[in-house]
């Protein structure tokens, strides 16, 4: 893994391997694959497809691992002023752009890789105050959630700021007008989701309880007939600060 040259400039020091998003993909992949190869049996009329296939798979992930390493460094090159020599020396941060590596390597969204990127450099602002502990399970629920899992939040996101949810109520007045907002709230969030993500409509629920495992979404308990309608956690608002989540929502 090499950093882009104004980044590199100042760190003649500190020298990391070209390969490392190979290495971090797994050797034992790479010694299945090549188990595969050598005992491919050729048929008499030709090549065998499992040597096709490897040789293929063998081009194919190294040109990947390139294109995907690429759109890192370009989101952290957009921010030189960030990752000063100091910082790229320390330790921790070290370790926490060789986890990001080794999610990227598994990313296809370029618009996530660059979520990824953002959370990395955020990292190294002092104000955020982000320990290793804390960085591993942001880059964990990140990489966990697909990208249209992540549009989706965004979309509640949005909607709860254009139509902001009334205050609990304390009073049967104040009751009437939270249970308006939820009967007009919820379809247009659904609604929402299903036309911009092409979710089906049968599916909206399950996609919605499944996107509450990352802790960043809590379902009610049960209103209007689905079971999927929930709220955005303070854990939510933390990282969409720290990733910037709105800026691909569609």
């Amino acid at each position: 893994m090499s950093f882009p040259k104004r980044i590199d400039k100042d760190l003649n020091d500190i020298s990391l391997k070209d390969n490392t998003l190979q290495g971090i993909a797994g050797d034992n992949f790479l010694k299945d694959l090549s188990t595969l190869v050598t005992s491919a049996v050729v048929d008499p009329t030709g090549i065998s497809p499992a040597v096709t296939f490897a040789s293929l798979l063998f081009n194919f992930r190294g040109s990947l691992l390139k294109e995907r390493e690429i759109m890192l460094f370009e989101e952290l090159n957009r921010n030189p002023n960030m990752l000063t020599a100091d910082v790229i020396k320390k330790s921790d941060f070290l370790h926490k752009a060789l986890i990001t590596c080794q999610v990227v390597a598994m990313t296809n969204r370029k618009e996530k890789i660059i979520y990824l990127a953002k959370l990395l450099k955020s990292s190294t602002v002092e104000e955020n105050n982000i320990g290793v502990d804390e960085y591993e399970e942001y880059l964990s629920i990140i990489a966990d959630l697909s990208f249209r899992e992540l549009q989706i939040l965004a979309i509640i996101d949005k909607n709860y700021i254009l139509y902001p949810e009334p205050s609990d109520p304390v009073d049967e007045v104040l009751t009437k007008n939270k249970a308006e907002w939820q009967s007009a709230f919820f379809p247009r969030v659904r609604n929402e989701i299903q036309e911009s993500l092409g979710v089906r409509r049968q599916e909206l629920d399950d996609i919605l309880i499944r996107i509450s495992r990352s802790g960043l979404y809590k379902q009610f308990d049960y209103v209007g007939g689905h079971n999927g309608n929930g709220t955005l956690t303070p854990l939510f608002y933390r990282i969409k600060e720290l990733i910037q989540l709105n800026d691909f929502i569609l």
